[in-house]
């Protein structure tokens, strides 16, 4: 009848909302997540970097140009 299809109708509507706050949530999780992933990676970039900035400055020390390199 008209009503049982309308009420399953009613039915899979309220269970695709809930499904969707569902996923909304897993989401917002996720981006937050990556947030915090690329947050830690420029912090790594920055400090490989500086580290990099670092080791030229050591390498053009008059003092360490005779020491020998372990890698070229």
């Amino acid at each position: 009848s008209i009503d049982k299809q309308i009420e399953e109708i009613i039915r899979s509507l309220l269970i695709g909302r809930d499904n969707l706050q569902e996923d909304t949530v897993g989401l917002e999780m996720l981006k937050e997540q990556s947030h915090d992933k690329i947050h830690a990676l420029d912090k790594q970039v920055y400090l490989g970097r500086k580290l990099a900035g670092m080791l030229e400055a050591e390498k053009q020390n008059p003092e360490r140009q005779r020491d020998i390199p372990l890698i070229n």
